[in-house]
């Protein structure tokens, strides 16, 4: 919803065996193993631009009828360090595929969306392949070499190396995923695995949370790609002046960085993105007042969604519907966007990162 500040996280997940097809159960063989539970240890830790990170936590993948119907579930703890400022992130996601259908649990606001997942195309035509016939294929395709063997939780597995990311695959399943994105690295290694097994349905057992229908256009992924490209270029342009800053700092090539230079080098990169940031909030103070106004009058969630839709085309922002409308909710929101009003005046007059950060406290 409204906020004054964004913060854009973006994870790049290269796995092959994440394509979902219009396919029948019969000729759908997303691993070349009948079924499976697969559980694995995530750790994290980088820096992009200032901003430390470090991951842990934990995931679990079950699968039968040779991937047809999977679970995927994660649940990880995130500690950053934003200029100076902790912050720790907890995550727990969920999702079911079977077959086409596929269904992601929101844990924060203990809601289920279900969508049907287009198909693609250029699979269905690949001349009978199943989708574990393939794989070795396209990965090649998309620049990956196999590169050795390795033993995880039991199983040998084919190593393939890639532009972004390594990976371990036993007949397809990831037993070991490692990926590096602008400095952050992030691993995850299969500590038990157990295939060809009898998999209970209680383990494909969502929440009872609420279930609400997402329309198959709204999910085939053609904004959220453009905006990933957006976002993408952004971080890339300011990873270059990141480095550029590292450089007038005295920082060598190759060589970590001193206690000292590394406050340097924060205080420049906070200073030097200040004016956009600045500039971008007071913009959307008109928005904000906009939709206060409207988000006050509004009864049902229909109303309260158009609120929402108008200004995500106000500001630019991508759209995040609501679930839920009630008076408390409305109250809530309304709270909060008063809350970002109220700092304008303070972040008019700040003449720094530090002093525009204080302004949301007070």
């Amino acid at each position: 919803m409204v906020q004054n500040n964004k913060i854009i996280a973006i994870a790049l997940i290269v796995a092959i065996t994440s394509i979902s097809i219009h396919a029948t159960e019969s000729s759908f063989k997303k691993y070349a193993v009948r079924s499976g539970k697969v559980t694995y240890a995530i750790k994290g830790q980088g820096e992009i631009m200032g901003t430390t990170q470090k991951l842990v936590g934990k995931k679990r993948l079950i699968f039968d009828k040779y991937g047809y119907r999977e679970l995927n579930e994660e649940a990880t703890v995130q500690k950053m360090n934003i200029f100076g400022n902790e912050k720790v992130d907890k995550s727990h996601k969920m999702s079911l595929r079977n077959g086409t259908r596929a269904s992601q649990v929101n844990f924060k606001r203990k809601q289920i969306m279900e969508i049907e997942v287009p198909g693609i195309a250029w699979v269905t035509a690949a001349s009978g392949q199943d989708l574990s016939q393939m794989g070795e294929k396209m990965l090649k395709q998309m620049g990956g070499k196999k590169i050795g063997t390795e033993t995880i939780a039991g199983y040998t597995c084919d190593v393939w190396k890639m532009r972004v990311a390594t990976q371990c695959l036993y007949k397809g399943v990831p037993l070991k995923v490692i990926t590096n994105l602008m400095g952050v690295k992030r691993t995850e290694v299969a500590t038990e695995a157990h295939f060809d097994v009898d998999i209970d349905e209680s383990s494909y057992r969502l929440p009872n949370f609420t279930k609400t229908k997402l329309p198959q256009s709204s999910a085939n992924g053609a904004m959220d790609a453009e905006a990933m490209s957006r976002a993408m270029a952004q971080l890339q342009k300011r990873k270059a002046e990141y480095e550029q800053i590292k450089r007038q700092q005295g920082v060598e090539s190759g060589k970590a960085m001193t206690p000292q230079q590394r406050n340097s080098v924060t205080q420049a990169m906070g200073n030097s993105m200040f004016a956009q940031m600045k500039q971008k909030i007071i913009s959307q103070e008109k928005a904000m007042k906009s939709i206060r106004g409207c988000l006050a009058d509004s009864r049902t969630l229909k109303e309260a969604n158009r609120c929402e839709k108008s200004f995500s085309k106000q500001t630019g922002e991508p759209s995040d519907p609501m679930t839920e409308w009630s008076t408390k909710i409305k109250q809530k929101i309304l709270q909060d966007i008063d809350k970002g009003l109220a700092s304008m005046k303070c972040i008019r007059k700040a003449k720094t990162m530090q002093e525009m950060r204080g302004c949301s406290m007070e």
